[in-house]
């Protein structure tokens, strides 16, 4: 996942061509969601609003920077 600009209003999940998720950034850019879509534990921090992904626990909750 690349950066999410804090402008973005829906992001939209796609496994083997299939939408398996769509809504705004807040509601799918949770570490849970990420991590069953990517299928590895992942990690959320938004330093001055803008998303980012990392290797990490599911279970933290979205780090706000």
């Amino acid at each position: 996942m690349d950066t999410i600009v804090p402008e973005m209003q829906r992001v939209l999940f796609l496994t083997q061509r299939t939408i398996v998720g769509d809504g705004n950034p807040r509601e799918m850019l949770r570490p849970t969601a990420l991590s069953e879509l990517f299928q590895t534990p992942l990690n959320v921090v938004e330093p001055m609003g803008f998303a980012r992904s990392f290797p990490g626990s599911p279970k933290s909750s979205t780090l706000l920077c």
